[in-house]
């Protein structure tokens, strides 16, 4: 899970590479929002999901892959077999249900931003 947020005077780029021997690392930055900092001075405010370059061919990125690094940025592999486990034992718990939807959402969103990077011409970071 993601919990680490980055800060910087100007809005951070939907996709972003760096070159490394072995290819391109690339970073998708999402939520990102205005917020202020600890003097008052205006800050962006966001999350980054890195796709190492062994996932996946050196020509580019795939949706399926966008998506997968963003749902795992926010929910870790054994946290979203929890969640699912708890869910299918016991779908009427209000929490349960609740933690449930949650994810749900966050993958459709994750969806959304993998369509848009797709479109977004990726620049070295």
């Amino acid at each position: 899970m993601n919990n680490v947020k980055f800060y910087g005077s100007e809005e951070p780029r939907l996709a972003a590479f760096r070159r490394t021997e072995g290819g391109r690392i690339y970073t998708v930055n999402y939520g990102a929002a205005k917020t202020l900092g600890d003097d008052g001075s205006e800050l962006w405010e966001w999350k980054s999901a890195e796709l190492p370059w062994l996932a996946y061919p050196y020509d580019g990125l795939t949706y399926a892959l966008i998506v997968s690094a963003l749902v795992e940025a926010e929910y870790a592999n054994d946290e979203m077999w929890a969640i699912t486990n708890n869910y299918l034992a016991n779908p009427s718990d209000s929490d349960v249900k609740a933690e449930w939807d949650a994810m749900q959402a966050w993958r459709s969103e994750a969806k959304e931003i993998a369509k848009a990077v797709l479109e977004y011409p990726a620049e070295p970071a």
